[in-house]
């Protein structure tokens, strides 16, 4: 299991994937039809913007962040989230009861476990 499977939608990780391939596909060609692979380092260099610029509008920050970041950057990531869902379970217990919060955790958690398990 890694942070990106956890928190993605599956969909969302093939996209990425199309995406990346492409581009992979795209530079293959021109470095192997001679007449246009005078440009091959050209289309390498266009990987960078593309990635800045691009990747950008087609995803959100933390799934880029989920999908290529640094380690650090994931492990914050995953951190800020965790304790994001803490701070949001503790307010729910202070709204509904104490019997009740945790009927509602159960149902939401098992509610997740059965959405992974269509997608899957």
């Amino acid at each position: 299991s890694t942070p990106y499977t956890d928190w993605m939608k599956k969909m969302r990780i093939h996209y990425y994937t199309l995406v990346q391939i492409f581009f992979f596909a795209l530079v293959f060609v021109v470095q192997n039809v001679k007449k246009i692979s005078i440009v091959f380092p050209f289309m390498v260099f266009l990987c960078i913007p593309a990635r800045l610029f691009l990747f950008p509008r087609l995803f959100e920050g933390w799934e880029l962040v989920l999908l290529d970041g640094e380690d650090e950057q994931i492990e914050e990531w995953v951190d800020a989230k965790e304790e994001s869902i803490r701070n949001f379970e503790k307010r729910r217990t202070i709204h509904m009861g104490a019997d009740d919060s945790e009927a509602e955790i159960d149902s939401v958690k098992k509610t997740k476990d059965e959405e992974e398990k269509s997608q899957e």
